[in-house]
Protein backbone atom coordinates (compact mmCIF):
# COMPACT_ATOMS: atom_id res chain seq x y z
CA UNK A 1 0.00 0.00 0.00
CA UNK A 2 1.41 2.90 -1.18
CA UNK A 3 0.80 6.14 0.90
CA UNK A 4 1.91 9.71 0.38
CA UNK A 5 3.52 12.09 2.80
CA UNK A 6 0.65 14.61 3.99
CA UNK A 7 1.58 17.72 6.06
CA UNK A 8 -1.39 18.83 8.61
CA UNK A 9 -2.94 22.16 9.51
CA UNK A 10 -1.74 24.16 12.66
CA UNK A 11 -5.24 22.96 14.28
CA UNK A 12 -4.45 19.26 13.73
CA UNK A 13 -0.84 19.84 15.27
CA UNK A 14 -1.77 21.65 18.38
CA UNK A 15 -4.62 19.17 19.00
CA UNK A 16 -2.64 16.23 18.70
CA UNK A 17 -0.03 17.75 21.30
CA UNK A 18 -2.56 18.81 23.75
CA UNK A 19 -4.04 15.52 23.50
CA UNK A 20 -0.19 14.32 24.42
CA UNK A 21 0.25 16.59 27.27
CA UNK A 22 -3.46 15.57 28.48
CA UNK A 23 -2.19 11.56 28.20
CA UNK A 24 1.14 12.51 30.28
CA UNK A 25 -0.51 14.22 33.32
CA UNK A 26 -0.64 12.76 36.42
CA UNK A 27 -3.69 10.56 36.80
CA UNK A 28 -3.75 10.74 40.26
CA UNK A 29 -4.51 14.72 40.53
CA UNK A 30 -7.45 16.89 40.09
CA UNK A 31 -7.34 16.99 35.73
CA UNK A 32 -7.33 20.71 36.06
CA UNK A 33 -5.64 22.00 32.81
CA UNK A 34 -2.80 24.93 33.14
CA UNK A 35 -4.27 28.50 32.31
CA UNK A 36 -4.23 29.33 28.57
CA UNK A 37 -1.33 31.08 28.64
CA UNK A 38 1.12 28.78 30.70
CA UNK A 39 -0.55 26.30 27.97
CA UNK A 40 0.25 28.05 25.05
CA UNK A 41 4.28 29.01 26.26
CA UNK A 42 4.37 24.88 26.98
CA UNK A 43 2.89 23.81 23.25
CA UNK A 44 4.86 27.22 21.22
CA UNK A 45 1.32 27.90 19.81
CA UNK A 46 -0.62 31.37 19.86
CA UNK A 47 -3.67 31.79 22.74
CA UNK A 48 -6.22 32.21 19.81
CA UNK A 49 -5.21 28.51 17.76
CA UNK A 50 -4.89 27.04 21.29
CA UNK A 51 -8.10 28.63 22.37
CA UNK A 52 -9.64 27.09 19.48
CA UNK A 53 -8.87 23.49 20.21
CA UNK A 54 -10.11 23.34 23.40
CA UNK A 55 -13.89 24.33 22.69
CA UNK A 56 -13.29 21.24 20.20
CA UNK A 57 -11.60 19.27 22.53
CA UNK A 58 -15.00 20.46 24.62
CA UNK A 59 -17.83 19.50 21.87
CA UNK A 60 -16.13 15.94 21.64
CA UNK A 61 -16.63 15.65 25.54
CA UNK A 62 -12.87 14.99 26.21
CA UNK A 63 -12.76 18.62 28.09
CA UNK A 64 -15.09 19.99 30.68
CA UNK A 65 -14.68 23.63 31.41
CA UNK A 66 -16.46 25.08 34.86
CA UNK A 67 -17.12 28.50 34.83
CA UNK A 68 -15.04 30.34 37.42
CA UNK A 69 -12.64 27.30 38.09
CA UNK A 70 -11.09 26.29 34.70
CA UNK A 71 -11.05 23.16 32.00
CA UNK A 72 -10.53 19.86 33.20
CA UNK A 73 -9.79 16.61 31.75
CA UNK A 74 -13.26 14.10 31.55
CA UNK A 75 -11.62 11.13 33.01
CA UNK A 76 -13.89 8.90 31.90
CA UNK A 77 -13.88 10.11 28.05
CA UNK A 78 -10.21 9.26 28.11
CA UNK A 79 -10.55 5.71 29.17
CA UNK A 80 -12.24 4.81 26.14
CA UNK A 81 -10.65 3.69 23.17
CA UNK A 82 -12.83 4.68 20.71
CA UNK A 83 -15.15 7.53 20.99
CA UNK A 84 -18.46 8.44 18.76
CA UNK A 85 -17.85 11.82 18.25
CA UNK A 86 -18.64 13.94 14.92
CA UNK A 87 -14.46 15.06 14.28
CA UNK A 88 -13.53 11.52 15.20
CA UNK A 89 -9.99 10.81 13.68
CA UNK A 90 -10.29 7.09 12.14
CA UNK A 91 -6.12 6.88 12.13
CA UNK A 92 -6.04 7.50 15.67
CA UNK A 93 -9.30 5.51 16.39
CA UNK A 94 -7.55 2.50 14.86
CA UNK A 95 -4.12 3.43 17.04
CA UNK A 96 -5.78 3.56 19.76
CA UNK A 97 -7.26 0.17 19.37
CA UNK A 98 -3.71 -1.52 19.00
CA UNK A 99 -3.39 -1.56 15.13
CA UNK A 100 -0.56 0.44 12.89
CA UNK A 101 -3.10 2.71 10.97
CA UNK A 102 -2.76 3.98 7.17
CA UNK A 103 -5.00 5.73 4.79
CA UNK A 104 -5.49 6.17 0.98
CA UNK A 105 -7.26 8.24 -0.76
CA UNK A 106 -9.66 6.51 -3.51
CA UNK A 107 -11.06 9.47 -5.43
CA UNK A 108 -12.44 12.61 -5.61
CA UNK A 109 -15.33 13.60 -7.61
CA UNK A 110 -18.08 16.33 -8.19
CA UNK A 111 -21.34 16.24 -9.76
CA UNK A 112 -25.08 16.32 -8.49
CA UNK A 113 -26.14 14.84 -5.18
CA UNK A 114 -28.97 11.62 -4.97
CA UNK A 115 -32.36 13.31 -3.36
CA UNK A 116 -30.87 12.13 0.19
CA UNK A 117 -28.28 13.79 -0.03
CA UNK A 118 -29.65 17.07 -1.72
CA UNK A 119 -32.40 17.27 1.31
CA UNK A 120 -30.19 16.60 4.18
CA UNK A 121 -27.66 19.60 2.74
CA UNK A 122 -30.26 21.98 2.11
CA UNK A 123 -29.49 22.02 -2.01
CA UNK A 124 -30.67 23.29 -5.23
CA UNK A 125 -31.38 20.86 -8.23
CA UNK A 126 -28.54 22.59 -10.05
CA UNK A 127 -25.84 22.74 -6.87
CA UNK A 128 -23.20 20.12 -7.36
CA UNK A 129 -21.30 18.07 -4.31
CA UNK A 130 -17.78 17.65 -3.67
CA UNK A 131 -17.36 13.39 -2.72
CA UNK A 132 -14.20 12.10 -1.06
CA UNK A 133 -13.75 8.41 -0.71
CA UNK A 134 -10.96 7.12 1.57
CA UNK A 135 -9.79 3.79 2.98
CA UNK A 136 -8.94 3.56 6.15
CA UNK A 137 -6.60 0.41 7.75
CA UNK A 138 -5.27 -1.17 10.42
CA UNK A 139 -2.17 -3.33 9.96
CA UNK A 140 -2.83 -3.01 6.94
CA UNK A 141 -6.39 -4.38 6.12
CA UNK A 142 -9.26 -2.05 5.13
CA UNK A 143 -11.41 -1.45 8.30
CA UNK A 144 -13.41 1.66 7.80
CA UNK A 145 -15.06 3.06 4.37
CA UNK A 146 -15.37 6.77 4.59
CA UNK A 147 -17.54 8.87 1.73
CA UNK A 148 -17.39 12.88 2.52
CA UNK A 149 -20.04 14.96 0.72
CA UNK A 150 -19.89 18.13 0.70
CA UNK A 151 -21.37 21.33 -1.36
CA UNK A 152 -19.15 22.48 -4.08
CA UNK A 153 -20.24 26.07 -3.32
CA UNK A 154 -18.65 26.12 0.10
CA UNK A 155 -15.13 26.57 -2.24
CA UNK A 156 -16.21 29.37 -4.09
CA UNK A 157 -13.97 29.51 -6.69
CA UNK A 158 -11.20 28.01 -5.68
CA UNK A 159 -9.48 24.85 -7.58
CA UNK A 160 -9.68 21.47 -6.48
CA UNK A 161 -6.68 19.95 -6.13
CA UNK A 162 -7.57 15.73 -5.35
CA UNK A 163 -4.04 15.50 -3.12
CA UNK A 164 -5.06 18.47 -0.72
CA UNK A 165 -8.05 16.03 0.25
CA UNK A 166 -5.54 13.39 1.78
CA UNK A 167 -5.89 15.04 4.74
CA UNK A 168 -9.26 14.96 7.02
CA UNK A 169 -12.11 16.88 5.30
CA UNK A 170 -12.89 18.48 8.12
CA UNK A 171 -9.95 20.04 8.17
CA UNK A 172 -9.58 20.99 4.54
CA UNK A 173 -13.50 22.90 4.70
CA UNK A 174 -11.73 24.45 7.98
CA UNK A 175 -8.13 25.40 6.19
CA UNK A 176 -10.16 26.48 2.71
CA UNK A 177 -13.28 27.98 4.03
CA UNK A 178 -13.58 28.60 7.95
CA UNK A 179 -15.91 26.36 8.42
CA UNK A 180 -15.74 24.44 11.79
CA UNK A 181 -18.01 21.48 12.47
CA UNK A 182 -19.24 21.78 16.16
CA UNK A 183 -22.36 19.00 15.85
CA UNK A 184 -23.60 15.99 13.91
CA UNK A 185 -26.78 13.77 13.60
CA UNK A 186 -26.21 10.37 13.17
CA UNK A 187 -28.18 6.86 12.23
CA UNK A 188 -26.31 3.80 13.02
CA UNK A 189 -27.28 0.70 10.58
CA UNK A 190 -25.60 -2.67 10.25
CA UNK A 191 -24.91 -3.48 6.42
CA UNK A 192 -22.89 -5.82 4.17
CA UNK A 193 -19.39 -5.08 2.20
CA UNK A 194 -21.47 -5.43 -0.83
CA UNK A 195 -23.70 -2.46 -0.13
CA UNK A 196 -20.23 -0.56 -0.97
CA UNK A 197 -20.13 1.44 -4.07
CA UNK A 198 -17.43 3.47 -5.63
CA UNK A 199 -14.39 2.20 -3.85
CA UNK A 200 -13.19 0.22 -7.29
CA UNK A 201 -10.07 -1.15 -5.36
CA UNK A 202 -12.14 -3.33 -2.69
CA UNK A 203 -12.51 -7.02 -3.13
CA UNK A 204 -16.30 -7.76 -2.34
CA UNK A 205 -15.87 -11.62 -3.37
CA UNK A 206 -16.84 -12.45 -0.04
CA UNK A 207 -18.71 -10.18 2.30
CA UNK A 208 -18.40 -9.11 5.68
CA UNK A 209 -20.65 -7.45 7.92
CA UNK A 210 -19.81 -3.43 8.54
CA UNK A 211 -21.55 -0.98 10.75
CA UNK A 212 -22.85 2.31 8.86
CA UNK A 213 -22.95 5.41 10.18
CA UNK A 214 -24.85 7.86 8.45
CA UNK A 215 -24.11 11.38 9.45
CA UNK A 216 -25.17 15.06 8.32
CA UNK A 217 -22.16 17.71 9.65
CA UNK A 218 -23.41 21.47 11.24
CA UNK A 219 -21.94 24.15 11.82
CA UNK A 220 -21.81 26.42 14.20
CA UNK A 221 -24.25 28.47 12.71
CA UNK A 222 -26.37 25.14 12.23
CA UNK A 223 -25.91 24.67 8.84
CA UNK A 224 -25.44 21.51 7.30
CA UNK A 225 -22.37 21.16 5.72
CA UNK A 226 -21.07 17.40 4.71
CA UNK A 227 -23.16 14.13 5.04
CA UNK A 228 -20.95 11.10 5.81
CA UNK A 229 -21.25 7.70 5.01
CA UNK A 230 -18.62 5.85 6.93
CA UNK A 231 -18.51 2.05 7.15
CA UNK A 232 -16.96 0.50 10.27
CA UNK A 233 -15.20 -3.10 10.70
CA UNK A 234 -16.20 -3.81 13.91
CA UNK A 235 -13.61 -6.52 14.14
CA UNK A 236 -11.07 -3.76 14.08
CA UNK A 237 -13.10 -0.72 15.08
CA UNK A 238 -15.21 -1.36 18.52
CA UNK A 239 -16.83 2.21 19.38
CA UNK A 240 -17.60 3.70 22.92
CA UNK A 241 -20.00 6.51 23.67
CA UNK A 242 -20.42 8.51 26.73
CA UNK A 243 -23.89 9.33 27.52
CA UNK A 244 -25.11 11.76 29.51
CA UNK A 245 -27.99 11.09 31.94
CA UNK A 246 -29.30 14.49 33.93
CA UNK A 247 -32.03 14.30 36.85
CA UNK A 248 -33.50 17.05 38.05
CA UNK A 249 -35.44 16.33 41.30
CA UNK A 250 -36.52 19.95 41.94
CA UNK A 251 -38.97 20.36 39.45
CA UNK A 252 -42.06 22.24 40.11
Amino acid sequence: MTQRIRTTSIRTQIRRALITYIKQMDPKGDGKLPSEIDMSGTLGVSRIALREVIKQLEQDGLLVSIHGKGTYVNRDMMKMKVRLTPAVEFEQAIRNSGYEAGVSLEDVTIGKPDEKVRKALNLSSNDMVVTVRKIFYADAKPVVFCEDIFPRLLLGQQEIISEELEISTFEYLFDKSGITVVHDIAELQARSSSDLEGFTHLDTSSPKPLLLIESVYYSIKHKPVMYVNAFLDTKYIKLSILRRQDVYTDQE
